[in-house]
């Protein structure tokens, strides 16, 4: 049989193709935006344009131009709404997806069969409407008045720089945030007025799903399950050093939840912080180490952050100096260095400094032990290194101070 460690990967795995899925589902409605305006535009081209260029000179199509500018107006203030409210109603998916999919991992991971029952639809409507209303909505609301506005404006300037139908249609795609390829299929561009959607899907999706997940467990607990909360942190190197800190920690019951020394207090859940700079695109989880009712229990214990960057990181992603050395292995010096709340440095700003550092140095250095170093500026870490060893001994984040320094000489090496 198997335990809820076996089942619990396969379900994180099917909430991120559901999570990539719903992202699509987006995408396509924008892209939808976006061939509407592009058929209002085709039809003002088609009708005045001479060379494929209008004509400002044309008193009627200036007249028309207005009249294009409260279309496409109307399209976003008719379909944008609906988007934003569609976002919504996929988030409770999320959520009830999350809950019932963790149920099924306790369950089928212990000796007893559990009654879960149905979630009540107000635990849905609760979930979706915690941050969603309050932040993401309003965010979505504010893009849509500001990618009006631009898309106005870049109509009207179409008129008097005489751009084509190409030139003015790809600019309205980069405001949108999507394009559609020769395949129909919708491109996403990474900006404009899809991006933020594309943030607030991703961070309320992963929100709703550690909300459902603890739900899940508190329901597991309410039918005599002992369950204990583990922050489960992303194993790559872009997770940030302060959920790095956190990873495999249990929850504190009393507290209810894990302690961040920067925000000063306890965490309830991922992405449940309150501060945006703590809560956007994280991919933590919660995970769970389960003592069933007959006294089986999921017993496994997954290496920590640490030392899955001690142990694989190097032989999963290998690092080249910008010198040319290999990196061979970290420091403890490192890590605990990494581990102190005022040097928070991931391993994908250590990486960056090794590789494109900003300067660094030419000459090998050497402390009072004789001991060999080289030391590489990035923009966000300053990273020391022995070439000889190809070990990383410390870091620390660049501050504000030393990039002004550097990047002032950088400008008189160029002049």
């Amino acid at each position: 049989m198997a335990t809820f460690d076996q089942l619990y990967g396969p379900t994180q795995v099917a909430l991120a193709k559901k999570m990539a899925k719903d992202e699509r589902k987006v995408l396509a409605l924008y892209g939808k935006v976006l061939l509407e305006c592009r058929a209002k535009i085709r039809k003002l081209y088609d009708t005045y344009a001479k060379d494929g260029k209008l004509d400002n000179a044309d008193k009627s199509i200036a007249n028309r131009l207005t009249q294009l500018q409260d279309e496409i107006q109307k399209i976003m203030d008719e379909r944008l709404p609906g988007i934003i409210d569609y976002q919504a109603k996929l988030t409770g998916e999320m959520y009830e997806e999350s809950f019932y999919r963790h149920c099924w991992c306790i369950d089928n991971g212990g000796a007893v069969r559990l009654d879960f029952g149905l979630l009540p639809k107000d635990a849905v409507d609760k979930a979706v409407k915690g941050t969603y209303d309050t932040f993401a909505k309003s965010r979505l609301l504010l893009d849509r008045t500001n990618a009006v506005r631009r898309l106005k404006e870049d109509i009207g300037l179409a008129l008097i720089r005489g751009d084509s139908y190409q030139a003015l249609s790809a600019k309205i795609a980069s405001h949108i945030g999507v394009d559609i390829e020769a395949t129909k299929k919708v491109r996403y561009l990474h900006k404009g007025l899809s991006a933020w959607s594309m943030l607030v899907a991703r961070t309320e999706g992963q929100r709703v799903i550690a909300e459902g997940q603890q739900a899940a467990y508190q329901k597991a607990r309410d039918l005599g399950c002992d369950i204990e909360e583990v922050w489960d942190a992303t194993l790559d190197a872009r997770t940030r050093p302060e959920h790095a800190m956190l990873d495999q920690q249990v929850k504190d019951e009393e507290h209810g939840g894990w302690f961040v020394s920067r925000l000063g207090k306890y965490v309830p859940a991922p992405l449940h912080s309150g501060d945006p700079s703590f809560d956007l695109n994280c991919r933590c989880r919660v995970t769970a180490r389960v003592k069933y009712l007959d006294g089986d229990s999921s017993t496994g214990k997954p290496q920590s952050y640490y030392e899955w960057a001690k142990n694989d990181y190097l032989k999963q992603e290998p690092i080249q100096t910008k010198t040319g050395e290999p990196v061979n292995r970290f420091s403890e010096h490192l890590f605990d260095r990494m581990n102190d709340p005022t040097r928070l440095v991931s391993l994908a700003q250590i990486r960056d400094a090794l590789e494109h550092p900003l300067v660094y140095d030419k000459k090998i250095e050497y402390d009072d032990k004789g001991r060999p170093r080289r030391t590489f500026f990035g923009r966000f870490a300053t990273v020391g290194f022995n070439p000889e060893t190809g070990i990383v001994t410390t870091c620390y984040p660049t501050g504000k101070r030393s990039l002004r320094k550097i990047y002032r000489q950088m400008e008189t090496e160029k002049t």
